[in-house]
């Protein structure tokens, strides 16, 4: 008996596991979200944390009592209202009842709530990636032109954009030149040289964005100033305030396209 009990224990050892998916990717107007949980799909719906909408510029009250949620969002015509109520698959938009495929629930602390239904809610589009496990949200439009760096020519500074980005740095630069001295002075603070290499700092300081918290690494001078004669060149001619996107040859491979 004892031999037929270690045999069939040794044969679990070698029962496979399924791996687990790796974790979804949520983009809002272009820039990462970081979560401390993740979103999930439940009955092919994607459900997200409700700071989600919060990013989106809507308005989100929680009520204990009645388990409610009420998001609020100014839209073309006026305010949408949607009250959303813990586990209930029903979800008030304007005061009429509308059904939702999967309820509102609490995970882990996090309320999660149906993506596709309160985007549209709220006049967001939404396209998801299932290959690359990536959701683009898009409410309005948050830039006005798109420069796009290619990988080839700045391979150092594309990696730093790329790490800066999944970190959850906003890829928008606001130009704002007025700014770009006091920007690169906060940037740099505390960051020792380092010889023969340039520091890049990401945003720019010449965007608005910039300056304190912004994204450093040493790469070297020739990648660093061919870059930044790249982007000077194609940005001379565009004012103060003009919004920005800038992506690199792999973020338009995946998910960045319009």
């Amino acid at each position: 008996m004892k031999k037929i009990l270690l045999f069939i224990m040794s044969m679990a050892l070698f029962v496979p596991y399924a791996s687990a998916a790796p974790p979804i990717n949520v983009y809002v107007n272009y820039q990462k979200q970081i979560y401390t949980q993740s979103p999930i799909i439940e009955d092919g719906t994607i459900l997200v944390p409700i700071q989600t909408f919060e990013t989106l510029g809507a308005n989100v009250d929680w009520d204990p009592s009645t388990q409610t949620i009420t998001v609020t969002k100014s839209v073309t015509r006026g305010t949408r209202t949607v009250v959303l109520k813990i586990g209930s698959s029903t979800a008030i938009v304007d005061g009429k009842t509308e059904e939702i495929a999967v309820p509102v629930q609490i995970k882990n602390g996090n309320t999660m709530v149906p993506l596709r239904f309160l985007s549209r809610e709220i006049g967001a589009t939404v396209d998801w990636n299932s290959t690359a496990r990536e959701v683009s949200i898009a409410l309005g439009d948050p830039f006005d032109l798109i420069l796009v760096i290619p990988a080839g020519r700045y391979p150092e500074t594309t990696a730093h954009i790329n790490r800066a980005i999944e970190q959850g740095i906003t890829p928008i630069c606001t130009i704002d030149r007025a700014g770009a001295k006091e920007n690169r002075e906060k940037s740099l603070r505390g960051v020792p040289e380092k010889d023969g290499f340039d520091i890049d700092v990401y945003p720019m300081a010449i965007c608005a964005e910039g300056g304190e918290g912004a994204s450093v690494s040493y790469i070297s001078p020739s990648d660093s100033q061919g870059a930044y004669s790249y982007i000077s060149n194609l940005l001379e001619d565009d004012e103060d305030g003009t919004r920005v996107l800038i992506i690199t040859e792999k973020m338009l491979n995946n998910s960045f396209k319009n």
